[in-house]
């Protein structure tokens, strides 16, 4: 379990737990501080369940005969750090190789979309970032690529979305309540959010729709959630799973979600429920491999994230543990037609980017 907050970084090594086990220990642990999780699922049930459904994966010749490394585009302890480590975990055994899963943050994955986006093409590493960053970086410009400059793995594991919070020491209780409040004092309320991410975005989309908020850079999740609890900002997008402690302590409030209704919060509205934006949007993780790589290896790999999703009950039960949805999955086509529709809504919100 990693602790980590304002630089403070605490049991670097990595432990072996269990999603049950790293939330009831984090509703369980006391601090100031978000807690990350570096989640390494070694169960006899994900096991057997992978290795089972190993066989219906058609395997290249000579692939694989080497350890894979998993490149997330975030820094430890953000709902795609998890999601993304939690399948390659799940994939491993099948896989019949070590998957090593390194972090790689900067401009909301951008970096290591940047680095790995054509080398190496050998099937031994792969990207794993959000269908938010991905869309939205390249319509923003903060990108040159986009998922079509890749090959596309998999999109899986709807979130449950980035939320608006308020603090509660700030009083905000509902999004007509910021609204109010944000017209009679302009640009007194900070709003946290990741720059030219999503959250940017709709942060924009707000400001045009009337809410007189000073818009400032949060960085990633974990740190966003740190500067909403810490007071140094006042309403702040942040992923449900890293506010959701926070949520339960009564420390921040939900006013809004960005895609649909979160399960776990079923009385937060939908940002587009009130007509402030016209549109709302769900996020969901994505594997990618250089553009160049082998279709047999790409096709390989979907087939073992199928196999998961499809098949394995402990991913599932872990799905509905961290993002309250069941499993879901889509490759080949499919992955690539549902990008393509992000991208479109992509790009016509970040019209507002200017």
């Amino acid at each position: 379990m990693l602790l980590i907050g304002y630089g403070s970084q605490i049991a670097l090594d990595a432990v072996q737990l269990s999603v049950d086990a790293f939330i009831q220990s984090a509703e369980a642990v006391n601090h100031d501080y978000i807690l990350c999780a570096h989640v390494y699922q070694q169960t006899a049930d994900s096991t057997a369940g992978s290795t089972a459904a190993a066989g219906s994966a058609e395997k290249p010749a000579d692939y694989p005969n080497a350890s894979m490394s998993l490149v997330v585009g975030f820094n430890p302890g953000g709902d795609s750090d998890l999601n993304n480590r939690l399948m390659a975990q799940y994939v491993e055994p099948s896989f019949g190789q070590s998957i090593a899963v390194t972090n790689m943050a900067g401009s909301n994955s951008s970096v290591a979309l940047t680095q790995y986006q054509s080398t190496p093409t050998d099937g031994y590493t792969i990207l794993g970032t959000n269908s938010a960053a991905l869309v939205n970086n390249y319509a923003s410009g903060t990108c040159q690529y986009s998922y079509e400059d890749f090959e596309v793995i998999a999109v899986f594991g709807r979130a449950p979305g980035d939320m608006l919070f308020a603090n509660k020491a700030s009083g905000i209780t509902s999004m007509e309540d910021l609204l109010e409040k944000s017209k009679a004092n302009p640009n007194s309320i900070k709003m946290g959010m990741s720059s030219g991410g999503n959250t940017h975005v709709y942060a924009l989309l707000l400001q045009q729709a009337g809410f007189a908020c000073n818009i400032v850079d949060g960085g990633d999740g974990s740190d966003r959630i740190a500067a909403l609890v810490g007071g140094h900002v006042d309403v702040c997008f942040v992923p449900y799973l890293t506010a959701k402690e926070y949520v339960e302590n009564g420390d921040v409030v939900p006013l809004c979600t960005i895609g649909d209704r979160c399960s776990a919060l079923p009385d937060t509205p939908s940002i587009n429920e009130n007509g402030y934006v016209e549109n709302n949007f769900n996020n969901y993780y994505v594997w990618l491999a250089p553009k160049g790589t082998d279709a047999g290896i790409v096709s390989y790999l979907a087939s073992l994230c199928e196999d998961v999703a499809n098949n394995n009950e402990k991913y599932a039960a872990d799905q509905q543990a961290i993002n309250f949805n069941d499993p879901f999955i889509v490759t080949g086509q499919d992955a690539i037609d549902l990008l393509a529709e992000l991208q479109d809504v992509a790009n016509e919100n970040v019209k507002v980017l200017g």
